[in-house]
């Protein structure tokens, strides 16, 4: 089995909405940063996967339109590699589980605990991105720097295994 990363959006390579609690559609592209790191290290993983990173989103269809402009806005397809075809979005968490399952996905990243359950047992590896207390079976992390060496390291274990 070919390894294959799956990345939420909200939270994980965008910085969650202000503390007014305004939600993300509502904001303008300009309003909302990617997180450190976040492009710079997606792309190595869509090299070193040779295209298999997919960012699995939940959003209504008037969210999904403000994150597609979003990604327009921040050129992350440019500077990723990682092209709109490789964007998906489900309309209930739930619905992530039935995705990866189609876009074989080994690796998850999310900012949602609650996904990431969802998960447990069907994806080989999963992250909690900025979570500080992890579940048997998902690993916690803080930054996109941790993330990135945790990804490759499992990467070059799962080419291990295959060979």
């Amino acid at each position: 089995m070919e390894v294959g990363l799956g990345i939420d959006l909200g939270g994980v390579i965008a910085e969650k909405a202000d503390a007014d609690n305004e939600h993300p559609a509502q904001l303008p592209p300009d309003a909302i940063n990617p997180l450190p790191n976040a492009f710079r290290v997606i792309a190595e993983m869509n090299e070193l996967l040779r295209g298999r990173v997919w960012i699995v989103s939940k959003a209504g269809p008037g969210t999904e339109r403000k994150i597609r402009e979003w990604l327009k806005h921040h050129r992350f397809a440019e500077l990723t590699g990682v092209g709109p075809q490789q964007v998906h979005f489900v309309r209930d968490r739930s619905e992530k589980l039935e995705r990866c399952r189609q876009l074989g996905l080994t690796h998850f990243v999310d900012d949602q605990l609650k996904t990431l359950e969802i998960l447990s047992g069907h994806v080989n590896h999963l992250y909690l991105f900025g979570g500080d207390s992890a579940r048997s079976g998902i690993v916690a992390v803080q930054d996109w720097l941790e993330l990135g060496g945790l990804l490759r390291q499992s990467f070059v274990a799962e080419e291990r295994k295959e060979s």
